[in-house]
């Protein structure tokens, strides 16, 4: 794994600080997080309609399950198991960051998006 990709989801357990409880059932993680507020607001208005933008909310939320799995497995796993959550951590943020930028938009409007709310893809660049 390269430092870049570790260093990212070093960052991402940071943020994922917070009540244990709250975080493993993820009722409500997926829609407060900057991407989930996004894709429910200015990215539904903006490219709801474009072929691509459901699979943006599926790799979004295998991207949660992957984290939350990760966070479980760091807390109570065995040590083993740390190393194949994070790649798969690292590969939902792959395919997650694929998705966006496979939308059939300019980058210039996906920024326009980005920046009348929150930026959906922050972070998710190696």
């Amino acid at each position: 794994m390269q430092v870049a990709e570790l260093q990212w989801v070093a960052g991402l357990l940071r943020r994922l600080s917070g009540p244990l409880e709250a975080l493993l059932d993820g009722s409500s993680v997926e829609e407060e997080c900057v991407l989930g507020r996004w894709y429910r607001g200015n990215g539904r208005q903006s490219f709801g309609s474009l072929p691509g933008y459901a699979r943006i909310g599926l790799a979004h939320e295998a991207l949660h399950t992957a984290a939350r799995r990760l966070l479980l497995v760091r807390t109570h796993g065995p040590a083993t198991e740390i190393e194949p959550c994070i790649a798969d951590v690292i590969r939902e943020k792959n395919r997650l960051a694929a998705e966006i930028s496979a939308l059939p938009v300019s980058q210039s409007a996906l920024e326009a998006a980005a920046t009348a709310s929150d930026d959906p893809a922050a972070g998710l660049s190696n």
